[in-house]
């Protein structure tokens, strides 16, 4: 009832949501696999026509949320995930399904993990949304970043997380919650979150590698050390520390002696 009515635009039917209210006790025969389908139905529908927002309403309205979602709060606080998702999806029509599933559930990524086992989602699932919820931090640190204050690497690692499908996704979610309590650090966030990917867009498509052998070459020894040292590579040529594999050996020469 909730996903067709709002994907539908209708409203439920005089005592519908009180007939539905005084059965919430028959969800509990559901299966949580059942369940995360129908939650899965609402996200992944037509973007010309999805309303997550309203679906969670209708849901919260039936007293049956709490029995949906695993960690939903209720109350005052269930209201304000509502919001998220209508925010969500004013501010990106089109955003991924795994986006607003992330804003259904616990704002922390270990909470949101805990509730998508309880729905038995699978490891794919899981994953793509923890990843969300996890990178929301690295997103505000690196939108309030002075990026001319970074060396090369730093830029790089800025690079590399601006162009991370979760990170995006991440940038999104974030900036409809701060938008809720603070639109001010909202605004702060796109604008920071924007010159991160001018500057991305300024990295080479292709950061320039080294191998594992012109690493040893130079005296960098096997384990980690050497490891660490071909990633050092690949973020400072994101950074745009040098244009060719030339530069790459003698930026790696001085930098890992």
């Amino acid at each position: 009832m909730a996903r067709f009515s709002a994907s539908l635009g209708l409203e439920p039917a005089p005592g519908l949501i009180e007939a539905a209210t005084a059965e919430t006790s028959s969800i509990d025969g559901v299966s949580a696999e059942r369940v995360l389908d129908e939650l899965l139905k609402i996200v992944r529908c037509d973007p010309a026509t999805r309303n997550a927002r309203r679906s969670l309403e209708l849901l919260q309205l039936c007293g049956i949320a709490e029995r949906c979602l695993p960690g939903w709060p209720g109350g005052v606080e269930g209201e304000a995930r509502v919001r998220l998702a209508g925010a969500l999806e004013a501010a990106a029509p089109a955003a991924e399904p795994e986006v607003l599933l992330a804003a259904m559930l616990p704002e922390d990524s270990s909470g949101a993990d805990a509730a998508l086992r309880a729905l038995r989602a699978s490891n794919e699932l899981r994953e793509s949304v923890r990843a969300i919820v996890a990178a929301e931090s690295a997103v505000v640190e690196a939108a309030s970043a002075k990026l001319d204050a970074l060396d090369e690497e730093e830029v790089g690692g800025l690079v590399e997380l601006w162009r991370s499908g979760s990170a995006r996704n991440a940038a999104l979610l974030r900036e409809a919650r701060m938008g809720l309590a603070e639109p001010a650090a909202a605004n702060a966030l796109r604008t920071g979150w924007a010159r991160v990917g001018e500057r991305a867009g300024l990295a080479p498509d292709s950061p320039i590698d080294l191998s594992a052998a012109d690493l040893m070459d130079l005296g960098v020894e096997r384990g980690p050390a050497l490891g660490a040292g071909l990633r050092r590579v690949r973020l400072a040529s994101l950074g745009g520390a040098f244009d060719d594999r030339d530069g790459a050996l003698a930026w790696a020469r001085t930098a890992l002696r």
